[in-house]
């Protein structure tokens, strides 16, 4: 199988978009005030909520036809890779809907009310959301590794 480069160093650079939020996320302080107005004002919030635009948008490179070479290279240098499992666990549970919910609220602005379901949709999500990062994170390493190895 040929090495994707080109294209594995697309994936990683959608995977890094996302990982740069989360980091900012994650040196935010936490929300300690329970009140709708302290949440919805807070940093640690809007930063949630960016990188989780960002992991959706790595969900659908991922999923894409153009990666389908890409995704199979990845499984033949990656045997463990638990994307698959972990994506089929967040259709079910809606948490993949909910990704989708944030992203297209905070990026379609001009088409959705303030309240609109995405707004609120990350709230109960943040562990799925972190194994399915952290996954990213580990197979596309493995990955990029193995493409940069020497032959």
């Amino acid at each position: 199988m040929t090495r994707p480069t080109i294209q594995l160093a697309n994936l990683h650079d959608v995977f890094l978009n996302s990982s740069l939020q989360r980091q900012q996320m994650l040196r935010t302080p936490p929300i300690v005030d329970p009140s709708p107005n302290a949440l919805l004002t807070a940093d640690r919030w809007r930063y949630e909520r960016t990188w989780l635009v960002f992991l959706y948008v790595l969900v659908e490179c991922w999923r894409s036809t153009h990666m389908r070479e890409t995704r199979a290279y990845v499984a033949s240098v990656v045997t463990d890779a638990r994307v698959e499992e972990i994506l089929a666990e967040g259709e079910a549970s809606g948490a993949i809907k909910s990704l989708r919910a944030v992203r297209d609220y905070m990026c379609h602005r001009d088409r959705r009310e303030y309240w609109n379901a995405g707004r609120m949709a990350p709230a109960g999500n943040l562990e799925f959301n972190m194994r399915l990062h952290d996954e990213f994170s580990r197979v596309l390493l493995a990955a990029m590794r193995a493409a940069v190895a020497p032959a």
